[in-house]
């Protein structure tokens, strides 16, 4: 059996970093957390050569193999890597990972998830306002509404309420089944 790789990517707030901690929890998979501001993720896992040659040359192997080799040497199955907000993986990227890497969009709607982000920075101590959140998030949006990325999405909130962790993994694991 091969090594399983799941992306997990969505809005600010939606909750990706939870929740793809918790998916590497339960399948006992590597994780990686690439939103780290103010670092960056691809720098401090390493991917940073194998990263660029997938974003920039639209060539996703050497990061795959990267990818299964640090999962194999943790003596994982698979590896979840969560991405910040502003990555939006679509068209020839989405297609170049197609029988690679599992994608999964997390979703809500712009006022559950900007709501969820503003009530995360105020405990941080962090403060950006509405207009920051809008403007880091709209290409996400925008993307999210297309016909292209309605097979990566999972929702992540139910009318107001967050979904349960259960409940958003099942819906993970359909979506990510081969």
């Amino acid at each position: 059996m091969g090594i399983d790789i799941i992306f997990v990517l969505g809005p600010s707030g939606v909750g990706k970093s939870d929740l793809a901690k918790a998916l590497a929890r339960k399948l006992d998979y590597e994780f990686y957390e690439v939103d780290q501001y103010p670092a960056d993720g691809i720098d401090v896992h390493g991917l940073r050569r194998e990263w660029d040659e997938f974003w920039l040359n639209v060539r996703p192997e050497s990061l795959v193999d990267l990818l299964c080799g640090r999962a194999a040497a943790a003596r994982k199955t698979g590896i979840v890597v969560g991405f910040p907000s502003m990555l939006t993986l679509r068209g020839a990227h989405l297609r170049a990972l197609n029988g690679k890497v599992r994608v999964v969009y997390l979703v809500g709607t712009e006022e559950q998830c900007r709501s969820a982000f503003l009530a995360r920075e105020q405990k941080t101590g962090r403060r950006p306002d509405a207009a920051h959140w809008n403007r880091n998030n709209k290409a996400m949006f925008d993307f999210l509404k297309t016909p292209e990325a309605k097979p990566y999405i999972v929702a992540a909130f139910d009318d107001n309420d967050r979904r349960s962790t259960e409940q958003i993994l099942a819906d993970i694991s359909d979506v990510t089944s081969d």
